[in-house]
């Protein structure tokens, strides 16, 4: 569901119940009508509702038609919250809008799904290859031809993607639009660069620090990810990258993989208020569950809390060969 539209949504329904009697009102199976309006909102923050909505539901006793005390209805107000992406949680309130039996003074539901479209995390579909052409049939056999003398061997220079010409390929530089040298992963010198960015990886020389126990980003690794975004989108041929989320192996699993899941989308959120298109980012946490360090330690602990960015997906590209002149 796109932000800002609406959802309208209509159903019937029947419940089969045993027959039986309740203040001279004849009970049993019931048929019902159920009809609502939902309205999607920006995503701001994980616990900020994703889609409100509103529901109105009537029904009626099968056998009692719909003498007084036989049609109870009722209206409900909710909203989808998604503490992690795909994870939705429903909370909704109402009340009754008619005096039948079973219509409440006051109802409170909450329910729990996993829903990817509720939740606006749908990963993108992946690039299809164009089928190749048939390749057509083999001529007739004919007598071969006499073999022509080899060709005179010619040396092809081929010639890398440089925009800033300091001699570094626009792949492996991580300012690929200011000069720098390769000490400084080739960024210019009044620059610290703290990230490097390779085929399958963007790596970062600093960890992401994040408030003790919670997802919210400290301000002193902002330049940091100021980087990352700067990286990403100067390199557009990065057409996927996941933002990876881990802890150390304190607290539960549980626990763990939901503080991972929300510090990368904490991350990626960021990202993408810097200018980097959210079809490019996915965040994913993984727990405790893959460490680089030994957990029995502090300084292993440490290690183990970190974000990570792995690239999933890059844009084919096509180098330019260069024949040299003819000495």
């Amino acid at each position: 569901m796109a932000h800002g539209s609406l959802d309208l949504i209509a159903n019937g329904f029947l419940r089969l119940r045993p027959p039986r009697e309740f203040l001279d009102v004849k009970l049993g199976n019931e048929a019902g009508l159920r009809g609502g309006l939902g309205y999607a909102l920006p995503v701001v923050r994980a616990w900020l509702p994703r889609k409100v909505y509103v529901e109105i539901e009537g029904r009626t006793f099968l056998r009692a038609g719909f003498a007084p005390g036989a049609a109870p209805a009722e209206w409900r107000v909710g909203a989808t919250v998604c503490p992690v992406r795909s994870l939705a949680i429903d909370l909704a309130g109402g009340g009754a809008l008619s005096d039948g039996v079973g219509a409440p003074s006051a109802r409170f539901l909450l329910g729990f799904g996993w829903s990817p479209s509720s939740c606006g995390s749908a990963a993108p579909a992946p690039q299809q290859l164009a089928a190749a052409a048939p390749e057509p049939a083999p001529p007739a056999a004919e007598p071969p031809a006499p073999a022509p003398p080899p060709p005179e061997q010619k040396i092809v220079q081929v010639t890398l993607p440089d925009r800033d010409g300091d001699g570094i390929p626009d792949d492996d530089d991580s300012c690929p639009d200011q000069a720098g040298p390769a000490s400084n992963h080739g960024c210019p010198e009044s620059l610290r660069a703290l990230v490097v960015v390779a085929a399958t990886r963007i790596e970062i020389l600093e960890q992401v620090q994040f408030a003790t126990g919670k997802s919210r980003i400290e301000p002193r690794s902002y330049p940091l990810l100021d980087q990352v975004a700067a990286v990403l989108n100067s390199h557009p041929d990065l057409l996927l990258v996941q933002v990876e989320g881990h802890t150390d192996n304190r607290g539960s699993a549980i626990y763990n993989i939901l503080l991972s899941q929300s510090r990368a989308e904490a991350v990626a959120a960021y990202l993408e208020s810097k200018g980097v298109a959210s079809s490019r980012l996915r965040a994913r946490g993984f727990g405790y569950g893959r460490p680089i360090a030994d957990n029995a330690t502090a300084d292993g602990r440490a290690a183990n809390r970190r974000v990570a960015f792995a690239v999933l997906l890059t844009r084919p590209k096509v180098i330019e060969a260069q024949r040299p002149p003819e000495s």
